[in-house]
């Protein structure tokens, strides 16, 4: 009996010890305080609204930039010229380069203040989602330059696939800036301690 309480004690302890080296292993692995700040949430807040609010802004620039250009093609409508339809393409593909190009530097910065990466992807998709809404609200303003203006009356289903359609493009460009988000953070942290261990 007693050689058997001996050897369950003796085993406990063998499991108390296979437990306390794989805690020390996974703390020494994971549990660097000094290697990663903390409060990293608080750097996608900041970078990500300000980096949205930064390419959601740039657009309404560019836009009254060329107001009459707009106002022009408005009046227009399907007879504006090919000059100036590669304007107002081109003007719209520049502020969609600079919102990738914001997601992407905002990714940077968050990574080499927070290191971790998927704060710098929750960064870039912050920037990308606050622009794409800053631009579909922008056209709801009276007397915007490129506000194309539409029928009074709609159906409810043609109101709903619209709404579902705006959705899906935003959760495209959502995940497109915070994969430019994440690559930004990826850069700034490859050869930090953290990710070197």
């Amino acid at each position: 009996m007693q050689d058997s309480e001996k050897y369950s004690s003796a085993q406990s302890a063998k499991v108390t010890d296979a437990s306390i080296d794989d805690e020390a292993i996974a703390g020494e692995r994971y549990d660097v305080p000094a290697l990663v700040p903390r409060h990293g949430m608080r750097y996608v807040i900041y970078g990500g609204v300000l980096g949205g609010l930064l390419a959601a802004l740039l657009p309404v620039v560019i836009t009254y930039l060329y107001a009459p250009t707009y106002r022009e093609a408005v009046r227009l409508g399907d007879k504006m010229p090919l000059q100036t339809a590669y304007l107002l393409f081109w003007a719209g593909i520049i502020c969609y380069v600079a919102e990738l190009v914001i997601a992407f530097v905002v990714g940077i910065i968050v990574g080499r203040l927070a290191v971790r990466r998927v704060l710098g992807f929750y960064a870039g998709l912050l920037v990308s989602a606050i622009s794409y809404i800053g631009s579909v609200t922008v056209h709801y303003i009276p007397g915007y330059p490129d506000a194309l203006g539409g029928s009074g009356s709609s159906s409810g289903s043609a109101v709903l696939a619209a709404i579902g359609f705006l959705l899906l493009v935003l959760a495209f460009r959502s995940l497109i800036g915070g994969l430019l988000g994440l690559w930004g953070t990826w850069l700034a942290s490859r050869r930090h301690p953290y990710y070197a261990r």
